[in-house]
């Protein structure tokens, strides 16, 4: 009899221990350059575990006594909502280094803090940049506090989806001041994490550009295929199931082996296993796992689709249908795309809204099951 089991598969969370596989090598190599004081970017396609990764190092070097700070720029909106933000998470650095109050709110001056007290008394603490703004003087001001809160000690800053700078400031002024910044700082280490690719490596690699050569570089890539089918196969063993090889390598096919996806489809998949109480999984569970994906998916879907302009939904619909190298005079003509470079534009502004990847060469849809369920037919142009 199958023992009962929560879901051995987890997606849309930072994951950790049994539920993360891999990445032993990246793990090592980005661990040893935090330890060596050596900035460096992180970057690859959505989906693929950097934050969870990154996490995952930062909770151990947490565990180890460092001081660490993790900040989302997905969550800021403008540059005056980044230093309230930043100035924040500064402030936990400081009242965990300092418990009294009035030394903590001495780093802050310069800033304007404003400190009030919630409902159960607890000290809320912000910064006030509304008559001025964001100034060059107060970004230079709040970038510099890790700095000053470091003393001898070493403190790690984790930027997760660090390309939104550029959504933030035009003419690369953030980037300009956050490099001259950080570049003075002799006790923190900066860890940038992006999933735009292309973005990241003109922001890190093109000479014109503040970043250029400032911080080692790690690309993450998918886990090696022989290590996914393990991981499948052993998550549905850890709950006294078992997933035969033909049926695991149907999961990964059908996610792209992209970790996010592949967890996400092991979950529909165990749960179809055991609601008809089978203890072993079978390609027709696989199936009306990516159905019922489908069926969950299909208004964000066509929401998605219709968000588009009609040129750049018949370009997602002809990569839906046939990556490409190059979109060659045959290609475009095959998928009535037009011309090149008005392929080349939409192309580029899909990639940005991360709708598109480009992978080993190829431009393809970003997500294994909108391909999936565009290669349907339910979805008309």
């Amino acid at each position: 009899m199958n023992r009962v089991c929560q879901n051995p598969f987890a997606y849309g969370v930072f994951v950790s221990g049994e539920q993360f596989y891999d990445r032993l090598e990246i793990r090592r190599d980005l661990t040893r350059y935090i330890k060596n004081g050596q900035n460096v970017l992180l970057y690859g396609p959505r989906r693929y575990g950097k934050s969870s990764l990154a996490s995952d190092i930062m909770r151990e070097l947490s565990e180890g006594g460092s001081t660490c700070v993790w900040f989302d720029f997905m969550k800021v909106n403008s540059l005056e909502h980044f230093v309230a933000e930043y100035a924040k998470a500064a402030y936990a650095i400081a009242s965990r280094k300092d418990r009294n109050l009035h030394s903590v709110l001495n780093f802050f001056r310069a800033l304007r803090p404003k400190l009030s007290l919630s409902a159960t008394g607890e000290p809320s603490f912000g910064i006030d940049v509304s008559s001025s703004g964001a100034t060059s003087e107060t970004l230079e001001e709040v970038l510099s506090l890790p700095e000053r809160l470091a003393g001898e000690e070493r403190i790690v800053v984790f930027f997760d989806e660090f390309q939104e700078i550029e959504r933030l400031s035009s003419d690369f002024m953030l980037e300009r001041i956050f490099r001259s910044v950080i570049q003075r700082q002799k006790h923190v280490t900066y860890v940038f994490l992006g999933s735009k690719t292309h973005t990241l490596k003109r922001m890190f690699t093109d000479a014109t550009r503040p970043f250029y050569e400032s911080s080692a570089v790690l690309c993450m890539e998918k886990p090696p295929m022989a290590e996914s089918v393990q991981f499948v196969k052993d998550r549905f063993v850890s709950c006294g199931l078992t997933c035969p090889d033909e049926v695991a390598g149907c999961i990964l096919r059908e996610s792209r082996n992209i970790p996010y996806y592949l967890q996400l489809l092991g979950a529909e998949v165990f749960d179809c296993v055991c609601g008809h109480g089978a203890s072993e999984a079978a390609l027709e569970d696989v199936e009306k796992a990516v159905q019922k994906i489908h069926r969950q998916k299909r208004d964000v879907f066509e929401s998605r689709m219709e968000s588009l302009s009609a040129h750049q939904r018949t370009l997602v619909f002809a990569l839906a249908h046939e990556e490409t190298e190059v979109f060659s005079d045959d290609y475009r003509a095959r998928h009535s795309l037009g011309q090149y470079t008005t392929v080349k534009s939409a192309a580029s502004v899909l990639m940005d809204r991360g709708l598109l990847e480009c992978e080993n060469g190829f431009y393809r849809v970003a997500d294994p099951f909108f391909i999936s369920f565009l290669n349907e037919g339910i979805y008309r142009l």
